[in-house]
């Protein structure tokens, strides 16, 4: 929780973007995301998107609590300043066209995804709990480019890549 925070303040500084697009958002994530918009002051418009039906039922109910919104699967999708792409591609059935779908609903893109170089027992866990695949940083690059994302800014290569496209 503390890192993504930090990542989103000191890196991605979310607060700047109005409107937040948190793709395969989980529960804990877009309360990070808020968090660091109020500390900044900043009103930021969140949508917390998922497309596993558990998972959103449970976002709607922290949505309610938490003043954001919540969009279960693509089609409900309109257009925002910047995309949070936070460790899911592992998880995709297919990375490149979730890369492609926040191409058509965001400006930029912030990717954060733990690649193998120098995460060991990271994957073996994700391996075990059902993750797809495993990227290397350069594929994960490979993949936003392929998308038609354009790189502003790569942070680290490993064990999390970090970047900023447009």
């Amino acid at each position: 929780m503390a890192f993504r925070r930090a990542i989103y303040d000191k890196l991605a500084k979310l607060y700047k973007y109005r409107t937040i697009l948190d793709i395969g958002a989980g529960t804990q994530d877009p309360l990070d995301i808020l968090d660091v918009c109020e500390i900044r002051g900043a009103r930021c418009e969140l949508t917390a998107h998922e497309v596993d039906p558990r998972l959103c039922a449970d976002l709607e109910r922290l949505a309610s609590k938490h003043g954001f919104n919540v969009a279960c699967g693509w089609e409900q999708l309109g257009k925002y300043d910047i995309a949070v792409v936070q460790n899911i591609l592992h998880w995709a059935t297919d990375p490149l066209k979730v890369l492609i779908a926040a191409r058509r609903h965001a400006r930029y893109m912030f990717l954060s995804q733990g690649v193998v170089e120098g995460s060991g027992i990271v994957f073996v866990l994700t391996k075990i709990l059902g993750s797809i695949r495993s990227l290397t940083w350069k594929e994960t690059e490979a993949l936003a480019r392929q998308a038609k994302w354009r790189l502003k800014r790569r942070y680290a290569k490993y064990p999390d890549y970090l970047a900023l496209f447009a």
